[in-house]
Parts: structure tokens; sequence; C-alpha cells
């Protein structure tokens, strides 16, 4: 009946920026790693291909959260 609060919004807009931060993390580790040679070129861009969609995807999230937080707001 009643969508969810702002409060509640803004803490999901928060773990969703916290979980975009740890794909970043994993992207920056498999960047090391190639740079140390300990995965070669192939796997590195399937990890990061990976977490680039998984990463889009959360960049949908965050957009439609901070838009329903701007109507909430109005």
């Amino acid at each position: 009946m009643f969508g969810p609060s702002a409060e509640r919004l803004e803490k999901k807009l928060k773990e969703l920026n916290a979980v975009k931060g740890e794909y970043r993390n994993d992207l920056e580790g498999a960047e090391k790693m190639l740079k140390r040679h300990e995965i070669d070129q192939s796997q590195y861009d399937r990890v990061k291909a990976r977490i680039e969609e998984h990463i889009e995807r959360l960049n949908e999230k965050i957009r439609e959260t901070r838009n329903q937080i701007a109507q909430m707001k109005k």
C-alpha cells in the first residue's frame, strides 16, 4: 500500500554503493594479479566483464533508488 520510507531508501542506497565498492576492489585485485602474472589476459578479461556487468546492474538499481528518493522529497 505505502512505498518504502525515505530512510529505508537511503539505507538501501548506501548498501548498494558499498556493494559497488566491493566489486571495484575485486576488479583492482584482478588488475594487480594480471600485473604480477598470476592470471593471464583471458582470465582477467572474463573477470572484468563479469564484474562490469554486476556494476552496471547496480548502477541501474542505484539510479532507480535515487529517483524514488527524489520523488518522495517533492
